[in-house]
């Protein structure tokens, strides 16, 4: 292989990398645009750099290189003395159509309608009922050579606007591109703050709603309680009226069943010769009255001998039946204790 074929496919390898880093540059361009990147932290500020020639001359180009690169956004503020200036006063009345109405004058009093020309208005006192303006007025030609020679030197021009004048119209508004990124970053910002707060919130209405969700369940749960409590209460009284009925049952059968042996031995101890006419059991006394054809001591002392009896007394007066002969009494005998039932 000779220098000049091995010359001659550097080359050609060389010329094939640099069409290859060409479309892949253009593809990183289509993908991720510069703008993307231009809006910096923190956010870029525009730089003002005061026009005194166009095109410009050495003094701007030293203001813009003091600047440093790295496509800064600036505003170009133009100096009195490269604009032209017409004075022009209107009615008060119509001071929110002002820069209209200047407009259509301007038009009227330039050549060609005005065509190739920008102006900017800025009011500039009262003369009576009138309000007089100043139309700044510059050529559209060099204002596009300007930028354009801005741009050559790696800024990006924002405005062009009039000395003392920046809160009017500028002549040329370039912020739609200048302040893009800035835009689109300030508005990502805002997407991750309030994607931040809604995922917060989010969180705290998942937990206020578990919260919820737990007090109800909770609230459930004390109802069904309650209700058992006030159920397991009524079968509690139901239960205690049951034993009370059952006890009293009891002392009812406890009763009469005390009371037979004690009628069965009575009807014993007084045989034929005592006839009962009423007797009564109450609680540990029996109280009985009859007739009785025997000395009525002797029946006192037969049923203070009864086990059933601690003592026996007379509870009235004796009398003495006037068909029969029969002495009539009425006795009290208190029973030991228990013997009577309650």
């Amino acid at each position: 292989m000779t220098v000049q074929t091995a010359v001659s496919i550097m080359r050609t390898v060389s010329v094939i990398w640099g069409k290859a880093g060409q479309r892949l540059r253009a593809l990183r361009h289509l993908l991720f645009p510069d703008w993307l990147f231009f809006a910096g932290l923190p956010p870029r500020t525009a730089r003002s750099i005061v026009i005194r020639n166009t095109p410009i001359g050495d003094e701007e180009k030293s203001q813009l290189r003091a600047h440093g690169r790295g496509r800064h956004p600036v505003d170009l503020v133009l100096a009195p003395e490269i604009m032209l200036e017409k004075r022009i006063s209107l009615p008060r009345a119509i001071r929110r159509d002002a820069e209209a109405a200047i407009s259509v004058r301007l038009r009227q009093q330039m050549p060609a309608g005005g065509a190739g020309l920008l102006w900017a208005v800025v009011p500039d006192g009262h003369e009576g009922d009138s309000i007089v303006y100043r139309a700044l007025i510059v050529k559209r030609a060099e204002m596009s050579d300007l930028i354009d020679e801005v741009r050559r030197m790696g800024f990006m021009p924002r405005r062009v606007i009039a000395a003392g004048a920046a809160e009017v119209t500028p002549f040329v508004d370039l912020r739609h591109e200048t302040d893009r990124p800035q835009r689109l970053w300030t508005l990502i910002a805002a997407c991750v703050l309030v994607g931040t707060l809604a995922w917060g919130g989010f969180g705290q209405w998942r937990e206020l709603s578990t919260l919820a969700a737990q007090v109800a369940a909770l609230e459930l749960e004390t109802a069904q309680l309650r209700e058992q409590a006030v159920a397991a209460r009524a079968e509690a009284t139901t239960r205690d009226q049951s034993v009370a009925e059952i006890a009293s049952e009891l002392g009812i059968f406890n009763l009469e069943y005390r009371r037979f042996p004690i009628l069965a031995d009575l009807t014993e101890r007084l045989g034929e010769n005592v006839r009962l006419d009423a007797l009564q059991i109450d609680r540990d006394e029996l109280w009985l009255a009859g007739q009785s054809a025997i000395d009525v001591a002797s029946v006192v002392e037969a049923l203070g001998d009864a086990p059933w009896a601690r003592h026996a007394q007379i509870d009235g007066p004796v009398s003495v039946d006037p068909v029969t002969g029969q002495s009539l009494f009425e006795l009290l005998v208190v029973l030991e204790q228990g013997e009577g039932g309650t």
